[in-house]
């Protein structure tokens, strides 16, 4: 493998949006037109983050062979993000749900996680990368915030999830231009 700049991100600029479940990858990477909707306003600090659950090797044997087969343990991939904008779509993020009546919005007794389909857009200058999730639970990934040194948040994490048969893969990366 040779060195490539142009593969090593500062993710300067991001962009997060959503569509329903099992939308393909929008036509347009730079303005993801309809039925793709921008999330709104995120952290500059921590903009985005996907961590993993599972995936750890185990060995299995027999009495007779002790290192017989080597197995792998489920992965669950999970991207997290904090909302820095109160509107009715993000309460509905972090709330699983939810409606609005007399100009009051109304949290769920019982939330549901939102599923959607998820584009991420990163910009390092003249450079960029995306990320297509075709299927994700989204709701609250941890307590809001609410301080006099920065923006409110509402944290959430889209659980990534098996989409349609027609998606090669969980999700996909684009790759820097050869």
């Amino acid at each position: 493998m040779a060195l490539d700049d142009d593969a090593v991100m500062i993710a300067g600029e991001g962009h997060i949006f959503l569509a329903p479940k099992n939308t393909p990858i929008p036509a347009s990477l730079t303005a993801p037109a309809s039925p793709w909707w921008e999330v709104g306003h995120t952290s500059r600090e921590d903009p985005f983050a996907i961590s993993k659950e599972g995936g750890e090797a185990e060995t299995r044997g027999t009495w007779q062979k002790p290192n017989l087969r080597s197995t792998v343990t489920p992965i669950t991939y999970t991207a997290a993000f904090p909302l820095l904008q109160y509107d009715e779509a993000s309460l509905k993020l972090f709330y699983g749900g939810g409606t609005v009546s007399g100009g009051r919005f109304w949290v769920p007794r019982l939330p549901t996680p939102q599923e959607h389909a998820m584009f991420v857009r990163i910009v390092d200058g003249t450079l960029e990368w995306n990320r297509h999730f075709p299927a994700v639970s989204i709701i609250a990934g941890d307590s809001e915030s609410i301080a006099v040194d920065d923006f409110a948040s509402m944290p959430v994490n889209a659980t990534i999830l098996d989409g349609d048969e027609a998606f090669a893969g969980l999700f996909s990366l684009s790759l820097p231009a050869a």
